[in-house]
């Protein structure tokens, strides 16, 4: 017999795909262990996402530091 693929975790990969706000109208629908779900796979994704921005930037200002004299040659 074959398993079928629990209805929360197919709504949750597809709301990873899916924009903010259809994200935000899903949540509202499902119930409160729904939700909960749903937030405990999000938020590490967000949390990921923004160490990766935070890592370029840190990346940006070190080649800054590292070639202020060429910068200042370019000027």
């Amino acid at each position: 017999m074959k398993c079928s693929v629990h209805p929360t975790s197919l709504s949750i990969r597809m709301m990873r795909v899916q924009n903010m706000r259809t994200l935000v109208f899903m949540m509202m629908s499902m119930t409160l262990r729904g939700v909960i779900t749903a937030v405990a796979i999000v938020v590490p994704v967000l949390m990921s996402a923004l160490r990766k921005r935070r890592r370029i930037e840190t990346r940006y200002d070190l080649l800054l530091k590292r070639n202020h004299g060429c910068l200042l040659y370019e000027i």
